[in-house]
């Protein structure tokens, strides 16, 4: 069977986002039972700054009843003394069961995915896209608004150009048929490729306006 990596968001289809919401609805209610993840490990692998990200793989892993293990520093590793991205992802894979990777090349992701022996997932790679922000966001959406996800207009405020978060939430927005409205502070507007993306997997549409225009008429911001 072959292995499933999270690198983009966009690796998941609308069926696997509703299972996870399913699942999320699940532990919701039920809670999450503490032996869950026993025997299993973790490897955080986060080599650009990270409070939110790397602390919720840890203590998740922990409370289920697994461990983690980890770098927040080449140099403590062998990638100090000339080991590759590529060759210190194949070695946490023979220790781990799932591997949690940031790094500052926008390609990280797609080049350490092929290298892996358990699933590796994008928690931030370059400029490009933290991938987990997809599911991530989908779940504290239906936490907080308690209806389905579908047709929701969604506002965004701040600089989706160079946000990873957003290059990653967007396109799912799209499968739940959600209406965009952007205030990019008149410079930084979604990645054209973004837009096709979102606007391909069947969002209403995406405008730019002013967050004073808007801020009334949002599900979500």
């Amino acid at each position: 069977m072959s292995i499933k990596h999270l690198v983009s968001s966009k690796d998941l289809s609308k069926d696997d986002y509703d299972e996870i919401l399913r699942r999320f609805n699940k532990f919701i209610q039920d809670g999450i039972p503490s032996d869950l993840c026993n025997g299993k490990v973790v490897a955080t692998l986060f080599f650009q700054p990270s409070t939110r990200t790397m602390n919720l793989f840890q203590a998740s892993i922990i409370k289920m009843g697994g461990g983690w293990i980890g770098a927040t520093d080449k140099n403590i590793l062998s990638m100090g003394k000339g080991e590759t991205l590529e060759e210190t992802i194949r070695e946490y894979s023979c220790f781990a069961d799932l591997i949690a990777l940031r790094h500052e090349d926008d390609d990280s992701a797609e080049r350490s995915a092929p290298y892996s022996y358990v699933p590796l997932i994008n928690c931030g790679s370059g400029s490009r896209e933290h991938a987990l922000a997809g599911p991530w966001v989908i779940c504290s959406m239906a936490y907080y608004l308690k209806r389905p996800l579908n047709n929701l207009k969604i506002g965004i405020y701040g600089t989706p150009e160079i946000n990873r978060v957003t290059k990653a939430m967007v396109p799912i927005f799209g499968l739940y048929g959600m209406d965009i409205v952007i205030d990019d502070l008149g410079h930084f507007p979604l990645p054209k490729e973004v837009e096709v993306a979102a606007l391909k997997n069947g969002a209403k549409g995406i405008r730019y306006d002013k967050l004073d225009n808007f801020i009334g008429n949002v599900d979500v911001l």
